[in-house]
């Protein structure tokens, strides 16, 4: 695993984790990870921004599980998790 680190640190290296010949997971170098996450919080940011700016204009809410629920009747297929969870850790890893 050292080593692996190394290239990503070192060498810019992704490396990827695979569970039966899919990739489940990667290593990559902190400046890709800190640059998705850049993208992803800019992208996010720009979703807020137009949904305040609908609610000034006077639009209304409804509560997510409602719009989820009434999904699911209408037979969509949803995977949306109703209770927020961190996407982001830095929590250490034990071998």
């Amino acid at each position: 695993m050292a080593d692996v680190l190394g290239r990503a640190r070192y060498a810019g290296q992704i490396t990827y984790i695979t569970k039966r010949g899919q990739r489940v997971g990667a290593v990559v170098p902190v400046e890709v990870a800190e640059a998705a996450e850049s993208a992803e919080d800019a992208y996010l940011s720009g979703l807020a921004r137009d949904a305040e700016a609908e609610l000034a204009t006077g639009a209304t809410t409804r509560p997510l599980g409602e719009v989820v629920a009434e999904l699911k009747l209408a037979g969509a297929a949803t995977d949306v998790d109703t209770d927020a969870h961190p996407r982001r850790s830095n929590a250490p890893c034990e071998n």
